[in-house]
C-alpha cells in the first residue's frame, strides 16, 4: 500500500492511496485530511444503513440530519430512529465546539 498527498496552492489537498490499504488507515487519512481543512463533521454511527449530514438553516443554526435508510428502526445515541424516518436536530453550543474544527 502506498500514500501521497498533493497539497494545491489554493489550500485544497488530494490524497491517493494505493490498494490493499487497511481501512483504519483510511478513516485516519480522511479524518486528519479534514481536520486540515477545517471541514465541519456530522460524526460517526457505526451503522451502513445511516446517512448523517450538517446544514445551516435560513439564521445560520448549524443543524444535524440522520437519515435511517434501513428497514427497521435503528438505535443511535439512545434514541431510536424508525425506519426511512429522518430526524433534524438543532445542534447545542457544547456540540458544535464537537463537531467544529
Amino acid at each position: 500500500a502506498a500514500a501521497t498527498r498533493m497539497v494545491m496552492p489554493s489550500g485544497g489537498e488530494a490524497i491517493y492511496l494505493g490498494a490493499g490499504i487497511d481501512p483504519e488507515g483510511l478513516l485516519q487519512t480522511a479524518a486528519s485530511s479534514l481536520e486540515r481543512q477545517h471541514i465541519e463533521k456530522a460524526g460517526l454511527v457505526e451503522n451502513p444503513w445511516i446517512e448523517r449530514r450538517l446544514r445551516r438553516d435560513a439564521t445560520g443554526n448549524l443543524m444535524r440530519v440522520t437519515i435511517n435508510h434501513a428497514e427497521e428502526a435503528v438505535d443511535i445515541e439512545g434514541r431510536s430512529l424508525a425506519a426511512f424516518d429522518v430526524s433534524v436536530d438543532r445542534l447545542r453550543a457544547a456540540e458544535k465546539e464537537e463537531l467544529l474544527l
